[in-house]
């Protein structure tokens, strides 16, 4: 398996402030079993990386990544999706990943520290909305088919991802 992953990708992501871990090679599993709390050094996620894994990236209090899969429907949400928030592409505002399985990974924040509902009707199959507790792998890994994820050209991929517009907010905030 060849990573795309070089060290200005694995720097962006921790200046970013995006907390990284190792999973598993050719695979999206953690490697490590206290993958949740345990903290990694740049120069460990690399030695990893050179050992064919994968890295992850452990999603925070106001992280937010839009997850959509076309295989499993979402291209179909996503276009409604993209009407709501009343933009062409989402690629657009978004700092986006094209996953290896041909989706794309938007990501952007919450609010404040809430929970969220991993799918919601509205935009049907194939739409995940990813909050603290679980992660995504990160631009440069590999999807087990052996094709990378890829940052987008065209996202503003180096920025800070933006607030989640209240609009979608209101329809995936889960209220306790």
């Amino acid at each position: 398996m060849k990573h795309l992953l070089t060290p200005a990708i694995l720097d962006l992501y921790l200046s970013l402030g995006r907390e990284l871990f190792p999973l598993k090679p050719n695979d999206k599993t953690p490697l490590h079993k206290q993958w949740r709390q345990r903290k990694y050094t740049p120069n460990e996620l690399l030695g990893y990386t050179k050992r064919g894994c994968n890295i992850g990236w452990r999603l925070g209090p106001t992280d937010c990544v839009i997850d959509i899969d076309p295989r499993n429907g979402g291209k179909d949400g996503r276009r409604v999706l993209q009407a709501d928030l009343g933009v062409y592409d989402l690629a657009d505002i978004y700092p986006t990943v094209q996953t290896g399985g041909g989706g794309w990974h938007y990501y952007t924040t919450l609010p404040e520290r809430i929970s969220i509902h991993k799918n919601i009707e509205h935009y049907g199959r194939g739409i995940d909305f990813l909050g603290m507790g679980r992660y995504v792998l990160i631009a440069g890994c590999s999807h087990p088919s052996g094709t990378p994820y890829r940052p987008d050209d065209f996202s503003p991929f180096q920025n800070p991802p933006p607030q989640i517009p209240n609009v979608l907010f209101e329809k995936i905030a889960r209220v306790e």
